[in-house]
């Protein structure tokens, strides 16, 4: 999963959550796993960019709060382990 974002207002980043790189992690790695779990695999590899897109959305809606804009959301290296 690649996310490309940048801090748009310092201000925010610095004072409306307490460490935005952690919240930032947080939220990526709780939005992944609640959208993700819902999809069986094959699921995954067929509709990666729709899957891109709700977490994108997913992401923005918390991050936007923060002073963070997420400009792209990529689902790569997608495998079974």
């Amino acid at each position: 999963l690649l996310v490309e974002f940048e801090v748009v207002d310092p201000a925010k980043a610095l004072f409306e959550v307490e460490d935005w790189r952690q919240a930032l992690r947080n939220v990526v790695v709780h939005s992944a796993t609640s959208i993700l779990c819902t999809k069986e695999f094959w699921q995954i590899l067929t509709a990666r960019n729709e899957i891109a897109d709700a977490l994108f959305k997913d992401i923005t809606q918390e991050t936007s709060r923060w002073g963070i804009q997420v400009n792209v959301v990529l689902l790569k290296n997608v495998r079974l382990i």
